[in-house]
Formats: structure tokens, sequence, C-alpha cells
């Protein structure tokens, strides 16, 4: 890991307020891993002391076993490919002594190189308990949950003690058959993502009237691909008033769209679902009962099984169902003849009856069966190495501990794909482990020694993917978006730089980073600043900290003029700008207000700069005075949004339900529009000629700024329990138009946003993409020379920069950075 995700990091686990956010290794700079050491296996468990002092500590975790996706017969694919590992993992924040979920991380792992190809940061999502409270230090809010244990605890901060509530993160997935694609599910989503760049090709929301995606407790996993690469298995479940049902959706594998739907059984318990590879057949297994389910529809006969179910395994050639009972016994269920055999496995003194073990692994090639068990007091974990048709074991090894007591968890195991060796994640031994401390190591099953590959750190795995490398570009073809009509950016994005003006999570210290938006590095970072523009040609970047007003070089941040300045206005993030550039670049308003002692009335004026020698004139624009009681007279209201007509000659004023056409000569207000409903959000197109106004019901307006007559109104057909927040952006070129609401799940809170564009030439909607996150108002920002739009989601631990090019359609991965809550978004060359 480089030195800066390090600090940060390390900065995670003190602050209280990062237990919401999500950490990320940079792309372009793998992360540091260990190097390679050969392990024994002698060395024993931490002492009892230890253990005792780690059982202490409250630790939310969320456990699963390895996943490696079924297989179909056939010829073996290219050695040189060599194979990849996603780790889909939790991520951890230290919140009073004890660890805490903050959300996640997705990286996909080269074991060669022993480095991140790419990885991606998730968020956490956080629920108010009640909706009407504000989240600040002074308000007490309800308990803070730690997910599987009944007490709370208080998050305190310095200033007072306050709480929160967080929706219990958990994240779990699949690898596509032919290893082209990595589907993950989170709480409220599913996402497809290219296996070969984490770039994002479809996201699919929970249906919130329906269900969430059903997390399974014990680890087996929600999602399963068809053999043919183009149905994705997904498990379902509605819970409501005692009623519970469980069933799996069909999604097409290249869209995320529903091709159909699969009703399980009244009264089904959750279960595990295999693919056989003909790609019709699917078998759903519970703890207790075995469902063939084949063309969608579930076979009338199922087999129960009452010593109780641990683990499943199919042959790649789909003709042999492995069951571990919780007998120790291996059952063997012929997908032909629909018989069981019953082969016995001796443990010793070790099984599974206590439900301690029972990881079932079947090699690639199906001559090899690993289980896993551990003894009442987990201090002899044995992995047994058998033959699958006889159930002869074939080798008994000691668990390899690696270093400092930790020892390979079952349901962190998964064959390599050649079957030789294991991959595994070693932490420690408790039930509960009580440290974020986990490690990645390989174990050769020929002579039991094992290298360690990467320090996890804060992180816990909950699942880990074992697959072929995608194939290279050039060969492959990747699933496409169905509305996409371009070809997608590459994964580094466009070259050009992000202005992000931002506030400290904890000292609320205002400052401008400038960021390469093709690999996220710093380029410079300007302190004191709370509203930022660029000029039109982006050479310069005027700044303010409300007390000073001045003039940088956007190369490199070199101060070019400084003046004191007052009376400016003090609040950004809601769309209302606060500088304001005219077209030639030549003068520079600001955005002034003056407000009552009572805070009830403000007066609003434009004051002018020269750009050349920073001199404030004497003249300035009067704008409309407001009241500011709350509720604000809706015709009315406060803040707005202001644009320059291209001859510099008006300002176009868009602010509570009116658009006013202001003389910047005169000040006189020349001419006004009503919008009925009230204004959302508006954009100006690139020649000036169109101004576009989204109202509160998600109909866009369309004014002819020449005629200054309002000439189309446009429905959207956007849900109208979503919200507003002043996102809308116009690509440089003028012709696509896109629209950002936010999702409350539960009411109260943004939990997730959707970006719906629109081709301003027809109307016609050009596609719609779903983030698991809320973005933050007023930061969605074109690219002046490019069709991207970028957007912030910021959830308290991680600032994430989205990007989304809205002629394909598709999201391009993100930038994340640390904490910080966002005020405006800047893009320049």
């Amino acid at each position: 890991m480089n030195d800066h995700t390090d600090d940060f990091e390390r900065k995670a686990r003190a602050r209280l307020q990062a237990e919401l956010g999500r950490v990320s290794v940079p792309q372009g700079r793998p992360r540091r891993a260990r190097p390679q050491a050969a392990v024994g296996w002698g060395k024993r468990l931490v002492g009892a002391t230890a253990l005792a002092a780690l059982a202490a500590l409250v630790l939310l975790v969320v456990a699963a076993r390895i996943y490696v996706p079924e297989q179909t017969a056939g010829p073996a694919q290219p050695a040189e490919r060599g194979e990849r590992l996603y780790l889909l993992s939790t991520v951890g924040v230290e919140v009073d002594g004890a660890m805490a979920t903050s959300g996640g991380r997705i990286r996909a792992f080269d074991p060669a190189t022993q480095q991140d190809v790419w990885a991606v940061a998730r968020p956490a999502f956080k629920i108010p308990v009640d909706s009407s409270l504000s989240e600040t230090d002074e308000t007490p809010l309800a308990p803070f949950p730690l997910p599987g244990f009944d007490e709370t605890r208080a998050l305190s901060s310095t200033q007072s003690e306050y709480r929160i509530k967080i929706s219990p993160y958990w994240i779990d997935g699949a690898v596509s058959p032919d290893g082209a694609t990595l589907y993950v599910a989170e709480p409220f989503t599913i996402s497809a993502l290219d296996a070969a760049t984490g770039q994002v090709r479809w996201q699919q929301m929970a249906d919130s009237d329906s269900s969430n995606v059903e997390y399974i407790a014990g680890g087996w996993p929600v999602l399963a691909g068809s053999a043919d690469s183009t149905i994705l298995y997904v498990q379902r479940l509605w819970s409501r008033g005692g009623k519970t049902d469980r069933w799996i959706d069909l999604l097409d594998a290249r869209s995320g769209e529903q091709r159909g739907r699969i009703d399980l059984p009244a009264n089904i318990q959750a279960g595990q679902m295999i693919a056989a590879p003909d790609a019709t057949t699917l078998y759903y297994i519970t703890h207790e009962q075995v469902l063939k389910i084949r063309n969608n529809q579930v076979d009338p006969k199922i087999y129960t099984i009452g010593t109780g179910i641990r683990d499943a395994a199919l042959t790649p050639d789909g003709r042999t169902l492995y069951l571990l009972n919780g007998a120790s016994e291996l059952l063997r269920y012929d997908t032909a003849t629909a018989t069981l055999k019953l082969t016995s496995i001796t443990l010793g003194i070790l099984d599974i009856r206590s439900g301690l073990g029972g990881t079932l692994l079947l090699s690639p090639s199906a001559d090899k069966l690993v289980v896993q068990v551990f003894d009442e007091s987990y201090t002899e974990p044995k992995l047994y190495v058998a033959d699958p048709t006889t159930g002869k074991r074939l080798a008994t090894l000691p668990d390899p501990e690696v270093t400092e007591g930790r020892w390979l968890q079952g349901p962190t195991l998964a064959f390599d794909t050649s079957g030789a060796a294991l991959y595994g994640v070693a932490n420690f031994g408790a039930p509960n482990p009580t440290a974020w401390d986990d490690r990645l190591v390989r174990v050769n099953l020929a002579d039991g020694s094992a290298t360690s590959l990467l320090d996890l750190e804060i992180e816990n795995v909950a699942r880990l993917l074992v697959s072929q490398n995608p194939a290279p570009a050039e060969a492959a073809t990747p699933p496409e978006a169905p509305q996409a009509t371009a070809t997608a950016v590459p994964i580094n994005g466009p070259a050009e730089r992000l202005y992000i003006v931002r506030a400290d999570h904890l000292t609320a210290i205002s400052s401008l980073d400038t960021i390469d938006s093709a690999n996220g590095q710093t380029a410079y970072t300007l302190e004191n600043v709370s509203s930022a523009t660029l000029s039109p040609d982006g050479t310069r970047l005027y700044v303010t900290d409300g007390a000073r007003l001045s003039a940088h070089a956007a190369a490199d941040g070199t101060a070019l003029w400084s003046t004191p300045i007052r009376d400016v206005v003090s609040y950004r993030g809601s769309g209302t700008p606060v500088l304001l550039l005219a077209p030639d670049g030549r003068t520079l308003y600001v955005n002034s207000a003056q407000i009552d002692a009572a805070f009830t009335e403000a007066t609003f004026w434009l004051q002018m700069v020269d750009t050349t020698s920073g001199t404030i004139a004497a003249q300035t624009i009067p704008l409309p005075s407001t009241t500011m009681r709350l509720p604000a007279d809706a015709s009315d209201g406060w803040g707005g949004e202001l644009f320059i007509a291209a001859d510099g000659a008006t300002l176009y004023h868009v602010r509570g339900s009116r658009v006013r056409f202001i003389s910047l000569t005169t000040g006189a207000d020349e001419a006004t529009i009503f919008i009925q409903t009230g204004t959302a959000g508006s954009a100006l197109s690139p020649d000036g000629s169109t101004l576009y106004v989204l109202d509160n019901s998600f109909a866009i307006n369309v004014i002819d700024t020449a005629s200054r007559k309002l000439t189309q109104n446009v429905e959207t057909e956007i849900e109208s329990t979503a919200h507003a927040n002043n996102l809308l952006a116009l690509t440089a070129d003028g012709s696509y138009l896109v629209i950002g609401v936010n999702h409350q799940e539960p009411p109260g809170t943004d939990s997730s946003s959707t970006l719906q564009t629109f081709d301003t030439r027809s109307w016609k909607k050009n596609g719609t993409v779903n983030y698991g996150q809320p973005v933050s108002s007023g930061t969605l920002a074109s690219s002046p020379q490019r069709s991207i739009v970028y957007a912030v989601a910021d959830l308290g631990g991680v600032l994430s920069i989205l990007r989304y090019d809205p002629a394909a359609n598709s999201s391009l991965a993100p930038i994340d950075r640390p904490p910080s809550y966002v005020r405006d978004v800047l893009v320049g060359p």
C-alpha cells in the first residue's frame, strides 16, 4: 500500500466520524504486498491470555466462505492467462475500542505479481432513526447497533455525545464461468463489473416494495451464474408482518434486466445455489433439503437430509452433487438417476456435529475433496484431503499456522485453477475475531507449505473468488449495456483536472484539491478556499474564503493577485454560485448578501471585479431580495442559480419558482417566467440559446433565451418519490442532459442515486445508471471537452468521485479520496 493510503487508513481507525466510510487503493499504485516466504506448519496458536483479551472486544464481522465458480467440462484454458483472485471485503474502523463495519472494498489481485490489478471502494449505508432530526454532534439520535449483538454503543465526540444508526453492510459475489464479469451483491444493489478493469457495466437497485437481496449469514453465496454466462441467479427475500417469502430472480447477465422469477416452496429455508454445466439446471440446497430446478421450474420431489447439510459441491460434468452432512458423512447424489449414495469419512475425535466446521471443496478436476473442521476449543483445525469417489482419506494435514497465531478459516478457502493448491485467508483464530488483520496465503497441497501473499490490515474478506484471468481485450467480447450508443471511455478516464472545494470532516477547514482525473493524484492544494471558479479557457482559477479574493494559475496554483472582499455569500452545495465569470473572462461577479440580525431578511447583489488586476468596481448589480423565514415563499425562496448570457449583457437568475432576465448594465428585471412547481436545477446550453430548468415534478422546462419564452415542457416520468438535490448537468456539446435524483430507504435519508440521460435533440431517454450511494447536492459537473459527467458521493469515510459517460450510458471506475464535505466541483483541461 502506498504511503498516502497507509496514513489515511491509520487515521480512519482513530476517527469516530469515519465509521460510514470506505477505503480504496488508488489506481495505478499497487498495494504493498508481503514478500514471499515459506511458512512452516508447526507453530501453535496464540496463547490463552491473548485469546481471552481478544474475545473481550466487540467485532462486527460479515462471515462468508470462499467460492470458486463451477466450471464446465472441456478443454482447459491456456496456461499463460494465469489466474486472478477477487477479494470482496468489509472494511473496519475502530469505534470505542472495537472494530465496526464502515463499508467495503473489491480488489482484483494477481497472485503471480502480488499486486492489485484494480481496486474499488464500496459504501456503507446510514439510516437515521428519526428523519426529522439533523445529524450533528448536538443532536441525540438513536442507537448505533452492532449487527449480531443485542447491545448498542454510543459514539462520542469532543463536544457532546451523539448516536447514529448504521444499516449492516455486507458484500458477496460471483464470477461468470468465462471469467469476464464479476457480479457483486450488497444490501441494496446488484452490480456487474468488467473483470479486467473494474468498470461498472450495469447496476440494479433493490425494489423496496418487494425485497432486498438476501444475505445468508452462514456464508453460502447469494449469486450464481449460468454455465453459458447468460443468466445471473439472485436470491431474494420479502419479509413483512411475520410473513416471509423467498424466490430467485433471473437477470440477464449482460444488461441486468429481469428475465424471470423462480418461486420457491413455502417456508423454505435459506440455501445455496449451484448452477449445472448444462445451463438449464440449478440446485438449491438448504441445511435440510435439496431442490432441483430445471428450465426455471422446481421439481416437486424434494430430498430431505435429516442430519443437516453443511456444504455442497458439483462436479464439473454435472453428474454428481456432493453433500457434506452433520454426521461427518459424504452423500453423493447422482443427477442422472436421482439416487443418493452414502460414503462415510472418518474424522476421529473431530467432527462437524457442533457446527464448528463443515467446509467442503472440490478440485477443478474433481479428483480431490478437501474438508476442514475444528475441535470445540478451536485449537486443532484439520484439513482432510479425500478421494471423492471412495471417501478414502488421501492426507490429513494440520491447518497451516501462518504467523502471530493465525490460521486459515474454513469459510475462506478455495482451490486454485490447477487444483494443486488452496488459497485462503488467515486471521486470529477465535470464532469471533476482534481484529481485522487478515492475511492472504497459498497452501501447496503436495508438501503443506504456505506462502504469504498479502496483508489485509483492516479488511475482513467476506468472499474470495478465483478464476482465470480475463481474456485479453483484443480477444474478448465483453457484454455491453443495452442502451449504449458509443464506446465507453477507458478506465483511466479523460485527461483533465478536477477542482474539488471541500471541508475537512473534523476541522471544517475548507480547501481546494486539484486532482488529475486519469490517476486520482493531487497536483496541488490551496488552503482556506470556500468557493472557486475557472476562467473560460481553464488557465486561471479564482478562489475566495469569504474575506479575500485571489487569482491563481490553474497549472500549478501560483498566486497572481489577492484582494480583500466582504459580504460574500457563504453557502454553497445547493447550486448557488458564489463566483461567476463573464463569457470573455474579463469580469468576475461575486454573489454578495447582507442578512438582518434576526436572520429573516436578505438583500442580494453582485460585486464586479476586474480579473486582470483584482480591482473591485464601485458599481454593483442588485438581485431580488428574499424572505428567509422557513418555510420560504415557494414563489421566491432563497439561494438559486446564476448564468450569464453569451453576449455578457444579461443575467439569468433561477430561484424558487421564477426565472428572471436581469440586465447587467442597468440591473433591471426585464422579464420573468413562472415555474409552477418550483425549480430543482438548471443548465445553460453551450451556445447560450437554451436554458433548461428542472422543476419539482421532474419535468424539463425548455426556455428560449432570445425570445425569453417557455417553448417546451418535457415529462421525464421520474418517480415522484425521488428527491431532486440540484443534480443537473449538460454535456459539453449540449447533446445530453443528465438528471440526478436521490432515493431514500428508509424515508428521511438519502441512500442511493439514479442518473437519467435525455437526448436534447429528441428528448428520448438515452439510459439510466444507478449508484448504491447518494450523490451530494449540487455536485454534478460536466467535462468541458468530453462526454463525461462527474458526481460526488461522500459517506463520511471516503470521498468518491463518480464518472459517467452519458453518450455510452456507462460508468467508469470511481476516484476515491479521503473523507471531506464537498462544497463544489469544477472541471477543466
